[in-house]
């Protein structure tokens, strides 16, 4: 259930979610308005040939603090993290989702590319994942406004909320943008070659074999029957190497 502006307030003036530093004027009918903070991390390219999520790569971001009246110049095209002015607090029955301002997407301006989502449980401010997509440059001033939070009553408390000994919960208490810390707990499933047989047949092929079949009739379907039947029986002694078989009709 997404809660009503009344909602919000209610859940705030009981201390159940906690906005630090919160100010009323900023509730919205059914969200939060939540302001730019002066922290930005930018992306030291060339520092590594690749991203790889499943190793750490501590220099791969640079920390980068505006002053009280300079702006961010984010140009066409960048990626760069931010992070909310307000810390959040969430208890264990709510939840709550960042979106972004519908005036400054009409500029260019995305908030978040996936990470829109917050846990019941979590604590700290909320990083940003700005993108300008853009022709020209967007200036991002701190403390602006940059997104808004809905806050989503649950059926029932979390039986491990974000911050348990369970989870890992990598980003609690996280102050500022934090870079990604995937590699903390990666996870990769090893996919093991499908039972079916996998035959790659090509246009020409096709054709050539509907004309051969046309032509010589049940002959070149035994033929074909039991090539196939071949092609299966090298399958089942290779599938573990992923071999692709390609049919070839002669």
């Amino acid at each position: 259930m997404l809660l009503s502006d009344r909602d919000i307030a209610a859940a705030i003036d009981a201390g159940r979610v906690l906005l630090d530093p919160y100010e009323p004027t900023m509730v919205q009918p059914s969200s939060v308005d939540v302001r730019l903070d002066r922290y930005f991390r930018v992306f030291e390219n060339h520092r590594y040939p690749h991203i790889d999520p499943s190793v750490e790569q501590a220099e791969l971001t640079r920390l980068v603090e505006c002053g009280p009246e300079e702006a961010f110049i984010l140009h066409p095209g960048e990626f760069v993290l931010g992070a909310t002015y307000e810390a959040v607090t969430l208890p264990d029955d709510i939840a709550a989702r960042l979106e972004g301002k519908s005036s400054l997407g009409r500029l260019g301006l995305l908030t978040h590319s996936t990470a829109g989502f917050v846990d019941p449980g979590f604590t700290g401010h909320i990083t940003l994942e700005l993108s300008n997509v853009a022709t020209l440059p967007i200036m991002l001033w701190p403390g602006m406004k940059v997104g808004q939070l809905c806050f989503f009553q649950l059926s029932s408390p979390a039986l491990h909320p974000y911050g348990s000994a369970v989870n890992l919960s990598r980003y609690q208490g996280q102050r500022g943008p934090t870079a990604s810390r995937s590699h903390l707990n990666f996870h990769r499933t090893r996919l093991e070659d499908w039972d079916g047989l996998r035959v790659v047949v090509k246009d020409y092929t096709v054709r050539a074999t509907w004309v051969k079949l046309a032509m010589a009739g049940f002959l070149v379907k035994r033929e074909v029957a039991a090539h196939f039947d071949s092609v299966a029986r090298d399958f089942r002694q290779h599938r573990r190497v992923g071999i692709d078989h390609q049919l070839a009709v002669p």
